[in-house]
């Protein structure tokens, strides 16, 4: 019995000197400084706050902000040049503007090559009769006089109506039917009508007088205006011929009834007109010559030589 319990007090006793060569180690293992696992730059960026302004690399396209064009660094002086020159079509263009407007000079009577050989209003077929009301307008046709007693047929016709032009085959004498603006065979349209009382210098008294609005599209030009006091009405159109000589010959030029830009001009011979200032009641107009090689530009005021009234 005593033996037994000799040997648990001296396995108790080995257990306790264990205890305390062991206790000192661990001790020691604990209480050692901790430079591996504090100080190491890896450590820090763990342990780093979340205001920390270092960007995190998956998220680069919302940490960049956006930067307008004009904040773009500066490029090379070369590449600012470069950049810096207009479009390859623009000096082209801007060249031939430019050079047409320096290289106007004054024409040359000998060579501008076109002269005006004659400016005439166009009379009116037309002449206002009567009429019934605001209407209702009686047209006298002064083309033809009638092969029974010579005077003139005279045509009732509507306001705002376009008309047909047709000729009877028996008597040969015109005819007006109603048709469509579209139809490309009207020739009359009578767009307004007013009276007004006009008074008489020999008498004092009103009369009244009508003042009609029509278009001839076989004339061709802007309406005109015809009074019931007019005899021989005129319209606002003129025939206007003006003849080409610096070519092989003569070549004659028919503008009437012509747009105001119409440009007009032998190709081939390298010039090309047109009439930039007209005042056809004085028989004056300023015609632009363009040559067609060089661009050149001329201006020149053409009189014709008799204007009919």
């Amino acid at each position: 019995m005593i033996k037994y319990l000799f040997l648990l007090f001296a396995f108790l006793w080995l257990a306790f000197l264990g205890y305390l060569v062991l206790q000192p180690k661990e001790r020691k293992a604990t209480d050692a400084p901790k430079p591996s696992t504090v100080e190491w730059p890896v450590e820090q960026k763990v342990e780093m706050p979340l205001s920390a302004t270092v960007p995190e690399p998956t998220n680069f396209s919302e940490e960049i902000p956006f930067a307008p064009m004009e904040e773009v660094p500066a490029v090379s002086p070369a590449e600012t040049n470069k950049v810096a020159d207009p479009p390859i079509s623009s000096p082209k263009k801007e060249m031939i503007e430019v050079s047409e407007e320096k290289e106007r000079v004054e024409p040359d009577d000998s060579v501008f090559g076109l002269v005006c050989t004659l400016v005439e209003p166009i009379p009116s077929r037309f002449r206002l009769a009567g009429w019934k009301g605001r209407k209702l307008v009686e047209l006298e046709d002064l083309e033809k006089p009638k092969s029974s007693d010579g005077s003139y047929p005279r045509h009732w016709l509507n306001l705002r109506v376009p008309y047909r032009e047709l000729i009877n085959p028996n008597t040969n004498e015109s005819f007006f039917k109603p048709g469509r603006i579209d139809s490309g065979n009207v020739r009359l349209v009578l767009q307004s009508f007013e009276v007004q009382d006009k008074v008489l210098s020999y008498s004092n008294l009103p009369k009244p007088t009508g003042y009609l609005i029509l278009r001839d599209l076989k004339v061709g030009g802007p309406s005109y205006r015809i009074d019931s006091d007019d005899e021989a009405p005129l319209t606002d159109t003129y025939r206007i011929h003006f003849e080409q000589a610096n070519g092989p010959n003569k070549f004659f030029h028919d503008l009437t009834g012509k747009r105001s830009d119409y440009k007009f001009g032998i190709k081939e011979w390298g010039y090309e007109y047109q009439i930039i200032k007209a005042a056809p009641g004085k028989g004056q107009f300023t015609v632009l010559r363009k040559n067609l090689k060089t661009f050149q530009l001329q201006e020149k005021v053409l009189l014709a030589p008799i204007v009919s009234d």
